[in-house]
């Protein structure tokens, strides 16, 4: 909420929250988002996520809670698309990949959101990259500028600084590309603004893709009105 759209309308609050893992959200703090206004959660990592991972509003009798994976097991387990989204160099390349190979998924997740009621948080692991990706679509659709997305996009980083100092430590004990890892985490303004600019160049725009990906007019049409009505 707050973010202010290229025509000068400014987004209601409490209609998306962008979060990272729930599986260890404490009971007091369940209570405050539901509190808050919170009725939907759209989980949208892979399957195995869930199950090892499990998310605190998934017996919920409040909160209507979805698995929706952007990407999920059985094409994480697809040994070309395995490989390809294995090859790239920037993160944002990385982004264009999910978003060319992932419109089904990605048209259910948006579409979930549209006919939600009350409060939605949508969330991956880290609430970056799968996140980000379908935050920034919504962002887009509703008129707030690219660089405001971006810079919501790069307030990331601190927020996951503790998880990030983890995978460092465990990446350099594997002696992995570290160089490499820099950028996947640096949460930089660019890789979002590169990945809506892919957007724009293959798709026309981001209204037509999220058409492609199966999400209706009318859905689109609530999207807006939950933000600028």
């Amino acid at each position: 909420g707050g973010m202010v759209t290229k025509s000068g309308k400014v987004l209601h609050e409490k209609v998306l929250i962008r979060s990272g893992n729930l599986d260890k959200l404490p009971i007091s703090s369940q209570k405050q988002l539901i509190d808050y206004g919170v009725r939907i959660v759209i989980d949208v990592r892979n399957e195995w996520e869930n199950e090892y991972y499990p998310n605190v509003f998934q017996q919920s009798d409040t909160v209507a809670y979805y698995n929706l994976p952007l990407i999920g097991d059985a094409l994480s387990n697809d040994e070309a698309f395995y490989a390809k989204t294995h090859a790239y160099v920037e993160l944002h390349e990385l982004y264009a990949m999910y978003l060319d190979d992932c419109q089904a998924q990605i048209g259910a997740i948006v579409s979930h959101f549209a006919e939600s009621d009350g409060t939605a948080i949508v969330h991956c692991h880290a609430g970056k990259d799968r996140t980000g990706i379908i935050i920034g679509l919504i962002l887009a659709l509703v008129g707030v500028t690219d660089e405001d997305i971006a810079r919501d996009y790069a307030e990331t980083r601190r927020h996951i600084q503790y998880l990030v100092d983890e995978w460092r430590v465990y990446e350099e004990s594997k002696g992995n590309d570290m160089a490499q890892f820099e950028r996947n985490n640096a949460c930089a303004p660019e890789t979002m603004l590169a990945t809506l600019k892919h957007v724009r160049q293959t798709y026309g725009d981001v209204r037509m893709y999220l058409q492609a990906c199966g999400v209706s007019e009318d859905a689109i049409v609530q999207i807006k009105v939950k933000f600028l009505s």
